[in-house]
């Protein structure tokens, strides 16, 4: 039996995002289109089949495998002896490299490389300062989980029911917190350094206030269920505990 909240945040963690991982890649593919046009989720959805094929929706998987389970498997643990805001931060801190590497292996533009291989091209453009592109947007959006587990709590004692529960919570701090995600995947995805200021400024100068709600409703497509799931299994694996 799983003893430990990281081994417990893990194991949910990877089901949740195994599920829900096709809508991922799309949803970033979507998103780093923000800076330079006006994205069109059919045309995304095609470009990723036509340079490569079915296998195109589910590319970067394995970085996706290592970076969410453990961010939710540090949360967990951290946040189990101190509180949501330490864990949040610790848990940035650690995956940070890990989500750049995600975030450019799922797009397009980095469809012929490999893990190594783009790893090594990250640190020779970029130095180490590459691996955390996004670090500042991470931890600023983050503070949406000081929103989403009070509400969760405070929902599931009232309704004793973790799928209602955890779908409210996420809907609500996902909604609002959206612009961040949008300005930290596309900080992750660029070869410049541009702090999320700048990158807002861009995104807005092209869409429109609007373009900073770009790919909200697909968001929440992967997140909600993301979430729900991890919450349910969290519930399950806990009780046998």
């Amino acid at each position: 039996m799983l003893q430990s909240e990281f081994a417990i945040g893990t194991l949910s963690s990877v089901i949740s995002y195994s599920l829900t991982y096709p809508i991922d890649t799309i949803k970033t593919n979507y998103q780093t289109k923000s800076l330079s046009e006006k994205p069109v989720l059919k045309d995304v959805v095609r470009q990723i089949y036509q340079t490569q094929g079915l296998k195109g929706y589910y590319r970067g998987m394995g970085s996706t495998l290592a970076t969410y389970p453990l961010f939710w498997g540090i949360f967990f643990q951290t946040n189990s002896t101190h509180n949501v805001m330490v864990a949040s931060g610790l848990a940035s801190l650690c995956t940070n490299p890990l989500f750049v590497l995600k975030t450019r292996f799922q797009s397009t533009d980095h469809a012929n490389k490999s893990y190594l291989g783009l790893g090594q091209s990250i640190y020779r453009a970029e130095g180490v300062r590459g691996f955390f592109k996004g670090f500042g947007s991470t931890v600023f959006g983050n503070t949406k989980l000081w929103l989403q587990f009070p509400m969760y709590t405070f929902l599931n004692e009232k309704t004793d029911n973790v799928v209602v529960s955890s779908m409210i919570a996420k809907i609500t701090s996902s909604t609002i917190y959206y612009p961040t995600d949008l300005i930290r995947t596309n900080q992750r995805n660029l070869r410049d350094s541009r702090n999320m200021f700048q990158v807002g400024k861009s995104i807005y100068q092209v869409n429109g206030i609007r373009g900073l709600y770009n790919g909200v409703v697909l968001y929440n497509l992967v997140s909600i269920p993301s979430f729900v799931i991890l919450m349910v299994c969290r519930d399950y694996l806990k009780k046998q505990k």
